[in-house]
């Protein structure tokens, strides 16, 4: 008769630490994040197209729908192209002109641009404007001038061969071209005294909004109490330069890389103008060659 097995040899010796140790609490978000896992996620559902109600258009809409149509889509493309080429062109034009403002160490104002075909003759113009409207680069707003002089001083980057450094004695001289005098300024009247940017390009404030500046201004200094003034007065940062620093500015600098690294942190408002294309063609080759270059862009066999 086979022995009976004792039930004791089956059992599992389990530590007295193990045996009295509580499982682990979790968390709020490890709880959430089980719950999330588990659970089914929606299933997405296929919607048809909305259908939209046909709208009831004359036949002279209908063709004015079909011209717009077209010219929205050839605009789209052109559009494209326009803002590539404007990017690169103003690099290659910026360059141009910083190094002809080092060697002339005058700002050359609105040179003009002229492109001629094999034949000499003038095929597109049109000018490039510089003015002396900045858009400044501080890397430090708490430290305004001593950050860009360190970064006029700072040693190029790797791979950068565009500018050089400037000695501490230059940079401080460019520096020195910019007032850091903080502006007093009504809130929010503060476009009324000076001016706002329109894309990226500075308006000067015309004569009725300065004058209306003045009075804000004289109303705030005469008639009210300095608590009030408290009230109504901010002081900002506020960053000028000074005005001609285009004819000056070459000869802080001992080259055209230097200028290129001053013009990192002083950038001028720059941008072509008044392009014309096919100037001594007739009107009919010129109509042409747009034609096959709107052809080009489209894709067009």
């Amino acid at each position: 008769m086979p022995k009976t097995k004792n039930k004791t040899e089956n059992r599992i010796s389990i530590p007295a630490a193990i045996r009295d140790e509580q499982p682990t609490k979790k968390s709020a978000s490890d709880l959430l994040s089980g719950l999330t896992a588990k659970a089914k996620k929606p299933e997405k559902k296929t919607e048809s197209k909305k259908q939209h109600p046909e709208l009831a258009l004359e036949t002279h809409t209908q063709d004015l729908f079909s011209r717009f149509a077209q010219t929205k889509q050839v605009f789209d493309v052109v559009e494209g192209e326009l803002k590539a080429v404007k990017g690169e062109l103003n690099d290659e034009l910026f360059g141009s002109w910083v190094a002809g403002l080092f060697a002339q160490k005058a700002w050359p104002s609105s040179p003009a641009i002229k492109v001629r075909d094999a034949n000499g003759k003038l095929d597109a113009e049109g000018l490039y404007v510089v003015q002396e409207k900045f858009k400044l680069q501080i890397p430090d707003e708490d430290n305004p001038a001593n950050s860009i002089i360190e970064g006029l001083i700072a040693p190029s980057i790797d791979g950068d061969s565009t500018t050089e450094p400037l000695s501490q004695e230059d940079a401080e001289l460019v520096v020195s071209e910019i007032d850091f005098s903080p502006q007093l300024t009504l809130r929010p009247f503060g476009e009324l005294v000076s001016g706002h940017y329109v894309d990226r390009q500075f308006v000067e404030a015309t004569d009725a909004e300065k004058a209306v500046g003045q009075k804000l201004l004289e109303f705030v200094t005469n008639n009210l109490t300095e608590e009030e003034k408290e009230l109504v007065l901010i002081s900002k940062a506020n960053t000028t330069v000074k005005k001609g620093v285009l004819d000056r500015v070459a000869q802080y600098v001992k080259s055209t890389k230097q200028l290129f690294r001053v013009f990192q942190y002083l950038v001028p408002v720059n941008y072509p103008k008044g392009a014309k294309f096919g100037v001594s063609d007739t009107p009919v080759t010129r109509t042409k060659r747009l034609v096959a270059y709107t052809e080009e862009l489209l894709g067009s066999d």
